[in-house]
């Protein structure tokens, strides 16, 4: 059941990962720094998007991620970032949202992330 008239809605961003960020998000996650940003990184990506900014105030849950890497992100170099809505779908008592996030250098992918979320329906009903 389609929810949303803004399937498949994108937006593109350009992006770049500052050196001094990626090395304190390395120490926080216990991974050590190799000169490359961490995939998982990216999902301070998210919020930049005005596209994704109105679940700022809303309370949603992360349920999946997909992730494919198909060449390293390094500090200090710009990327095309491109979040595209590719669903959403209203369930009994819950919505979930799909959005794909693809980063590109020089016309190359080198991230795919796919992120489903959830979110409970409100129910005005007494």
């Amino acid at each position: 059941m389609r929810y949303s008239s803004n399937d498949g809605a994108y937006e593109k961003i350009e992006i770049d990962f500052n050196e001094q960020e990626v090395r304190a998000y390395c120490e926080v996650v216990e991974r050590t720094y190799k000169g490359v940003v961490p995939p998982l990184m990216c999902a301070n990506v998210w919020p930049k998007f005005k596209l994704f900014q109105k679940f700022q105030q809303e309370h949603i849950l992360l349920v999946r991620t997909t992730c494919e890497e198909f060449e390293s992100l390094k500090c200090r170099l710009k990327y095309e970032a491109y979040l595209t809505h590719k669903s959403t779908k209203k369930f009994k008592t819950y919505i979930q949202y799909i959005y794909d996030l693809k980063i590109y250098k020089d016309n190359r992918q080198c991230i795919f992330i796919r992120q489903t979320f959830i979110k409970k329906e409100v129910n005005d009903e007494v």
